[in-house]
């Protein structure tokens, strides 16, 4: 298996190539939707995660009688941190979404557009997706070995601008963001 760039960077090539043939109009309602579930993930995470661990797993563990053990609590947290965004991201391509107004610009204009929103939608699905897998220690894969955490250099900058830990200090900008985008829809 090759580095976790290389799976990464071709994640964030399949958002850009299903943007550019379902046009970048369509993708901005995408990247709408990213942005809110990642400012609830983010403003709302620690409460989210105090009532999970204490409230939700609690009762659940009790009613089976079972022991925890964190890494399990760990694992149900990246699956249900991921989970709501892979949920997000299908209710979206499935259903009808926030679309924008007009054709996509034709030409070369249109393409760097596209591949822009593209790169810009996969940064933040697959980025939010390598950010809970990190946070919580990657549950079971390093134990099945099913991955190794050996780094290279180029990942490990990577991992600084993953989208989470840029907008952690300040979730709000994501909302601010997201409201942009979605007042320039209505107003057109």
């Amino acid at each position: 298996m090759g580095p976790i760039e290389m799976l990464w960077g071709t994640l964030i090539l399949v958002f850009i190539l299903v943007t550019l043939i379902r046009g970048y109009t369509r993708e901005l309602g995408i990247t709408v939707l990213l942005l809110l579930v990642l400012f609830v993930e983010l403003y709302f995470g620690k409460q989210i995660e105090s009532v999970l661990r204490q409230k939700v797993f609690g009762q659940v563990f009790r009613l089976l009688n079972v022991t925890p053990s964190d890494e399990f609590q760990r694992f149900l947290l990246v699956l249900f941190y991921t989970g709501l965004l892979i949920v997000v991201l299908y209710i979206g391509y499935e259903g009808r979404s926030l679309s924008f107004p007009g054709a996509p610009k034709k030409g070369l204009e249109g393409a760097l557009i596209g591949t822009f929103i593209g790169a810009l939608n996969g940064w933040l699905f697959t980025g939010t997706l390598w950010y809970y897998l990190d946070k919580y220690n990657y549950p079971y894969l390093i134990k099945w070995e099913l991955l190794t955490t050996d780094w290279t250099d180029r990942a490990k900058v990577m991992m600084k601008y993953l989208p989470p830990k840029l907008f952690e200090p300040k979730p709000e900008v994501l909302a601010v963001f997201a409201a942009l985008l979605i007042f320039i829809s209505i107003r057109r």
